[in-house]
């Protein structure tokens, strides 16, 4: 009986190591650049998506780049970007998201809206 209750102790300091770990990791930062909230965008217009990123406790390992929730791109390395040809998109708001990942697990958004309109 006591060889189980030392095993159970065991598994419970290994558990609270890990998540010790993984607590002290620091987010990682993420904006984006270019376009600003609320930049107007003319259909058909070739719009180049930039981010800057960066991880104070280790390092980026890809930034994502969302339309409206949809996967366009991902980058690996910096300077990070996404040329965007609106030239198949509805006029309207769109949401462009970034999102840098540090490969921990850990990962941060930065949000913008557009508005595309008819030239």
């Amino acid at each position: 009986m006591i060889t189980g209750l030392f095993i159970l102790l065991i598994s419970t300091l290994s558990c609270s190591k890990d998540l010790e770990e993984i607590v002290t990791n620091v987010d990682p930062t993420c904006q984006i650049t270019f376009p600003e909230n609320a930049a107007l965008v003319f259909r058909g217009d070739t719009v180049t998506i930039t981010a800057v990123a960066s991880d104070t406790d280790g390092s980026i390992k890809k930034v994502r780049f969302f339309i409206d929730n949809v996967l366009m791109h991902s980058d690996n390395s910096a300077p990070y970007a996404y040329t965007w040809y609106t030239d198949t998109v509805a006029p309207g708001q769109h949401t462009i998201t970034a999102d840098s990942d540090d490969g921990i697990s850990f990962s941060t958004i930065s949000e913008v809206n557009v508005l595309i309109v008819e030239k």
